[in-house]
């Protein structure tokens, strides 16, 4: 017997986990704005802690996810 989670998802973008940082109470990752490195409040909608993180609030597809790797 074979038992399997399926999620489904739209809208996501999908980071680097090694991108996503810890506040006190919030995740976060930290975006370029111009020449300005700010920080941005996300919404995880799931975690692989290994791989990639799912985002659903907080980052849009043109903006540049920055972290050292």
């Amino acid at each position: 017997r074979i038992t399997t989670k399926v999620h489904e998802v739209y809208d996501v973008i999908l980071i680097s986990t090694k991108a996503l940082q810890q506040g006190e109470d919030y995740n976060y990752v930290n975006v370029l704005d111009g020449d300005i490195l700010k920080r941005r409040r996300v919404m995880v909608a799931l975690k692989n802690p290994d791989k990639y993180t799912w985002i659903l609030e907080g980052l849009t597809d043109d903006q540049t996810v920055v972290f050292a790797n």
